[in-house]
């Protein structure tokens, strides 16, 4: 008898441990080079930062404006991060050529606000850029690389 209620205690025990669901994941966010880099911010999610899963198949989330309809259209190098405003803001280089950036932002990763595109006077280009927070000054500080 002993060893029937140890049995069930175990699958019992096994039981509840599979039914524990987790709270969050990992997102992370890229641009694929597929349709010439025009395919937007795609996203995948992971909860082990190993295996990752596509968040709808080849989906662009936020797609570049920027340039005449056809001409460019590119998403580079996205960077995605949650501000302190509680927005997810993403920026991206636009080409290998031009010296501005694009910048948009959202509530939710699905509806995406206006893009802006600040240009950087004395810079060739924007590449891979990266924004970071600094919470003495309360400003965002830029980097990218020319």
């Amino acid at each position: 008898m002993k060893k029937l209620l140890f049995f069930f205690s175990l699958i019992s025990l096994h039981l509840s441990a599979q039914t524990i669901q987790q709270d969050s994941v990992y997102i992370f966010a890229y641009a694929s080079t597929k349709n010439a880099g025009k395919n937007g911010l795609e996203l995948a999610w992971s909860t082990d930062k190993v295996h990752w899963n596509k968040i709808g198949n080849d989906y662009g989330f936020v797609h570049s404006d920027y340039g005449t309809w056809g001409a460019q259209k590119r998403m580079v190098s996205p960077y995605l991060w949650l501000g302190n405003d509680e927005l997810w803001h993403c920026v991206w280089s636009l080409n290998e050529n031009d010296n501005a950036l694009a910048h948009a932002s959202s509530k939710d990763l699905l509806y995406w606000g206006r893009q802006s595109y600040p240009v950087f006077a004395g810079s060739q280009n924007c590449l891979s850029p990266e924004f970071r927070y600094n919470a003495q000054r309360q400003e965002y500080v830029v980097s990218w690389l020319s």
